[in-house]
């Protein structure tokens, strides 16, 4: 373990610091010139603003508090608002958010720096993991949108660099653990991440408090959810005793391929998943049931899943989505240079997927950092859950995306050090990457594989 104080004082950090507040003021002047960044509001990021507006000057108790996603962001931005409105600069609160997004997108490539450093101690490794999280294209484009994602992953990256990689206390548990409760709170799937941090203090603490402080830390992060719920509850008059009230509506689509749920007693009307635009054989599906009655959408796919056992399989194969699926949320129109960037981020991302695999082939124990073990959990969990809870589509990578860049990097870190060892090994596993790659490229479009 490592002091944060310790790690801010060395001048290449100080290097490090000062290239990415460049960065960030480079990134606010290309969102606010070259995006249509005041759409979002409008559109598909309207239920949180406007649902913060409504909130923020005493309407509680609206259907768009609850019932069209996970209202804890509704809250927070809410509570933004009013201070923006009592500074008198409400008018500015729009920008003033996006430029926050930006800053924390800046403060959690630097803990990505950070943590490669800390697991390579080389340099050249760890700045190379920050140009490519710094300049991801996905995430600046995530920055340009009101969405809870562009504070609760870096929220999380925090909580990962506090716990795997600095010194444990009762303030720094606790810190991290109503960090982590907040960003479970807005991305109510990050929850079953919860079990690799409180896994993670427990089995690494070699202190006789090691059960006391997986206590503190397990209720630290259920504190923000609970309190979410009975809020929820209380603004849907008992319709909402959970998180979120879409979860079931989202894990009935992806399972049962349905297009869009269409419902006569809820507001709107309809509602769908944005990876559905990538399956156009799916079917509406019509119901008089709200989208908060949740145990009647789950018990709609579980019956889905029973009468058709191969979407199980079926379902591994959408994973290709995740690189080459519709990205949504969309502006009203693609950002300056869109068409040309995103292709390429997308074959960078999935050829550094593909290639941090090679950790698991390497027999490097002698000079491993068990941190790595406990990215890689997050990372199969983050899998597992896109799996589970609903149909995968192109933005959920971007809740992992820092894991893939800081995996990418160790593994490419050891096999500069291993080479030599393990040369066979390493030339035959990039032989089946690059094959893989190639066939993929040549059949791109008809192409259905695993991670096609």
């Amino acid at each position: 373990m490592i002091k944060l104080k310790t790690v801010l004082g060395r001048y290449h950090c100080q290097v490090v610091q000062a290239i990415i507040l460049a960065v960030i003021f480079l990134k606010v002047y290309y969102i606010f010139h070259f995006t249509s960044y005041l759409f979002s509001v409008n559109f598909d990021m309207a239920s949180y603003w406007h649902g913060a507006f409504e909130r923020a000057w005493g309407d509680k108790f609206s259907f768009n508090q609850f019932g069209l996603c996970p209202a804890f962001p509704i809250y927070l931005f809410a509570y933004f608002l009013q201070l923006m409105n009592g500074l008198g600069i409400l008018n500015d609160s729009l920008q003033l958010m996006i430029f926050l997004n930006v800053l924390l997108h800046g403060i959690s490539s630097y803990i990505v720096y950070l943590i490669v450093y800390r697991l390579t101690v080389r340099k050249a490794i760890a700045f190379g993991a920050l140009i490519v999280y710094l300049f991801s294209y996905t995430q600046l484009y995530m920055n340009a949108l009101i969405l809870p994602d562009n504070w609760g992953t870096p929220f999380l990256i925090i909580v990962i660099w506090i716990i795997g990689f600095c010194e444990l206390n009762i303030f720094s548990i606790i810190g991290a653990g109503l960090l982590l409760g907040v960003a479970i709170s807005a991305k109510p799937s990050f929850i079953i991440l919860s079990t690799v941090f409180v896994w993670w203090v427990y089995s690494t603490n070699v202190k006789e408090n090691k059960l006391l402080r997986a206590f503190l830390l397990s209720i630290s992060i259920l504190l923000v959810p609970v309190m979410t719920v009975l809020e929820n509850y209380h603004i849907s008059q008992g319709k909402v005793a959970s998180l979120s009230a879409t979860g079931g509506v989202n894990f009935f689509q992806g399972w049962a391929k349905v297009s869009n749920v269409s419902s006569e007693s809820s507001g709107s009307g309809w509602l769908y998943s944005p990876g559905a635009r990538d399956e156009l054989y799916w079917k509406p599906f019509n119901t008089q049931e709200p989208w908060y009655n949740q145990g009647y959408f789950y018990k709609q796919g579980l019956e889905y899943i029973y009468q058709h056992p191969l979407v199980l399989l079926e379902k591994i194969t959408w994973f290709k989505n995740l690189f080459f699926g519709f990205f949504a949320p969309t502006l009203s129109e693609q950002p300056e240079g869109y068409y040309q960037i995103m292709p390429v981020a997308q074959w960078i991302l999935y050829i550094m997927f593909l290639s941090l695999w090679i950790l698991c082939f390497l027999d490097f124990r002698w000079a491993c950092d068990k941190t790595i073990y406990f990215l890689f959990s997050i990372l199969g969990i983050f899998l597992l859950t896109i799996y589970l809870c609903g149909m995968p589509e192109r933005r959920y990578l971007s809740y992992c995306e820092f894991l893939i860049v800081i995996l990418f990097f160790v593994a490419l870190d050891k096999i500069i050090s291993l080479f030599k060892v393990y040369q066979k090994e390493i030339i035959l596993y990039f032989c089946f990457v690059f094959s893989f790659f190639f066939l993929a490229t040549l059949t791109y479009k008809k192409w259905i594989g695993l991670f096609g």
